[in-house]
């Protein structure tokens, strides 16, 4: 497995010209299919603490790379935070962003044993961002609905450091359904 350290070295960019200018892509993930990451940092989010609400600051469920945006356009499923878990429907997973030095990119699909879930790359959270800046152990948010409360989620019993699998393939064990019902 590849030190953080190593991988944010790996990780390059590509710089493409586009009408409007000079424009960054993230790399490709520079982790192999199946890879196991350990002691990572689950916790989650919701309508009330989303950084990412959208224009119109009317939708709690905003996303940093929805899929109809242009620059996204097959790396990411949803407009908007969702997903049940599934292998054909992931859940919506905030990460540190890519743009900044973060290590997954958008539509990076996740599979994480302690919830029995996919997850795909989908949003940016800036704790994950900070923790991985800091030299923290990694750190990934996972989307527990728009109308999650704070207590429910402070509460979760998956938060904490666990195994998360990153490009894994399909036809492992799912619970589908909401992280959280309240």
């Amino acid at each position: 497995m590849m030190s953080p350290r190593k991988l944010a070295v790996v990780l390059a960019t590509t710089v493409g010209i586009t009408s409007l200018g000079l424009s960054i892509t993230p790399a490709a993930s520079a982790y192999a299919d199946n890879e196991k990451i350990y002691n990572v940092q689950l916790t989650l989010y919701g309508g009330k603490d989303n950084d990412n609400i959208t224009p119109d600051n009317d939708n709690p469920r905003g996303i940093a790379w929805p899929k109809d945006d242009p620059a996204y356009k097959g790396k990411t499923i949803h407009k908007l935070a969702s997903g049940d878990g599934t292998w054909e429907n992931p859940t919506t997973l905030a990460v540190a962003d890519p743009a900044h030095g973060g290590p997954f990119s958008q539509g990076t699909r996740f599979y994480i044993p302690a919830v029995h879930r996919y997850f795909i790359a989908e949003d940016t959270c800036h704790e994950c961002l900070q923790d991985w800046h800091n030299g923290e152990q990694q750190h990934v948010d996972m989307w527990a609905g728009k109308n999650a409360t704070q207590k429910a989620m402070n509460s979760y019993p998956a938060n904490g450091p666990h195994t998360i699998i990153v490009n894994p393939h399909s036809g492992l064990r799912v619970d589908k359904g909401p992280l959280l019902t309240h």
